[in-house]
C-alpha cells in the first residue's frame, strides 16, 4: 500500500498537483514507519520524497527537517560513506543555497563531493563544479577556482572539451577571473560557456 501511494505521488507530483502528491506521501509515510520500523530505508524513501514536493510549494523548513532526518536515517543503517547519504547531501545543499544559507550550502556540498570521490561516482565533475559556484557566492575564491578547475579537467577528460557540461565550470572560472581584474580572460571562458550551452539548446533555443 505505502509503495502504491509513493507511485501515485510521484504521478501527482509529475502533473504538479502538490497538494494531492503531498497527501499521498504523507498516507504512504506513517504505514512505513507501521509496518516496517521508524529508521527503515523506505521511511528515508518517503521522506525524500515528502522534501521534494515541499520544496516545490516553498515549504523549506518541511522540507530541511525531512531530509534531516532521511539523512540520519541514511546514515545509521547505509553507513556515512554511501552514495545515498551523498544524494541526500546535494538536496540539502541546494535546499540551504535556494533559502540563503550559502556557507552551509557549500559545507554540505563539499561533504557530497567527498563521497562521491570514495565512490568513483560519474557525477561527481558537476557536484564539484555546483561546489565551486556556491563558494564564489560565499567570495572564497581560491577554492570556487580550485574546484571549478578540477571540474573542468574531470569533465573533458570523461566527455571532451566539447561536452556542454564543460560549460558550467567555465562560468566559475569566468567569474573568478574577471573578480582577480582578468576581464579578457573572463570574457573568452565566458564566450566559451555559452557556445557550449547554445550547442545543448534545442532548435530554437539559446
Amino acid at each position: 500500500v505505502a509503495r502504491a501511494l509513493s507511485n501515485l505521488a510521484s504521478v501527482y507530483l509529475e502533473q504538479t498537483d502538490y497538494p494531492a502528491a503531498r497527501a499521498a506521501e504523507s498516507r504512504a509515510l506513517p504505514i512505513r514507519e507501521g509496518a516496517l520500523w521508524p529508521e527503515s530505508i523506505d521511511v528515508a524513501l518517503s521522506l525524500n520524497n515528502l522534501a521534494l514536493i515541499a520544496v516545490a510549494v516553498d515549504d523549506f523548513a518541511a522540507a530541511e527537517q525531512a531530509l534531516t532526518r532521511a539523512l540520519a536515517i541514511q546514515r545509521a543503517r547505509l553507513g556515512p560513506e554511501h552514495t545515498a547519504v551523498a544524494d541526500t547531501l546535494v538536496n540539502l545543499a541546494t535546499l540551504y543555497f535556494t533559502v540563503g544559507r550559502r556557507a552551509l550550502a557549500a559545507q554540505r556540498m563539499r561533504e557530497a563531493a567527498a563521497i562521491y570521490e570514495h565512490n568513483g561516482h560519474a557525477t561527481l565533475a558537476i557536484i564539484r563544479s555546483n561546489l565551486g559556484h556556491m563558494l564564489y557566492s560565499i567570495d572564497r575564491i581560491d577554492e570556487a577556482e580550485a574546484e571549478a578547475t578540477r571540474a573542468l579537467a574531470a569533465i573533458v577528460a570523461q566527455h571532451g572539451a566539447d561536452s556542454p557540461l564543460a560549460a558550467y565550470p567555465q562560468i566559475v572560472l569566468a567569474r573568478v577571473a574577471i573578480t582577480r581584474g582578468r576581464a579578457e580572460e573572463g570574457l573568452a571562458l565566458a564566450e566559451r560557456a555559452l557556445a557550449l550551452r547554445a550547442s545543448e539548446a534545442s532548435p530554437g533555443e539559446v
